[in-house]
């Protein structure tokens, strides 16, 4: 198996959503912390693709809002949402949301926690480099 720098996001994606409803937005400032030296559409396509990963696992659902009583965006709308610059630039503030699902509490449970993923949740792009855990992201 191969390690990928987006695994350590895709891993971020299902983590994130475990209190309460976390903005999509928010996996772009990880890739801006974790990778400031990469292009800023690098980073974002980072984000996108780690957010459409856990989608096609049926790992998180993405919601128009963060109340309780918020509807799932149906398939056919996620493309739209997830392409629109509003989504990630937030310039008016959060517009999409996710949560983690059953499957993604599943999912997060038999994983060990990648040593990769928690050197940058913990210290960003100044975190310890060198040999790395190879998360099992299958």
């Amino acid at each position: 198996m191969t390690y990928d720098e987006g695994d350590d996001l895709k891993y971020e994606v299902v983590w994130a959503a475990n209190e309460d409803a976390t903005g999509v937005h928010e996996l772009v400032w990880s890739a801006n912390g974790w990778w400031p030296e990469k292009p800023a559409s690098e980073r974002l396509r980072m984000a996108e693709d780690a957010v459409r990963w856990a989608l096609d696992r049926g790992l998180i659902e993405l919601y128009d809002d963060d109340s309780d009583d918020a509807r799932a965006l149906a398939p056919h709308e996620r493309d739209e949402r997830l392409r629109a610059w509003q989504t990630w630039a937030i310039p008016d503030g959060p517009v999409l949301y996710f949560w983690r699902t059953d499957a993604g509490e599943e999912w997060l449970e038999r994983k060990p926690l990648p040593r990769s993923w928690a050197n940058r949740a913990w210290f960003g792009d100044k975190g310890p480099k060198g040999d790395v855990d190879v998360p099992d992201l299958s």
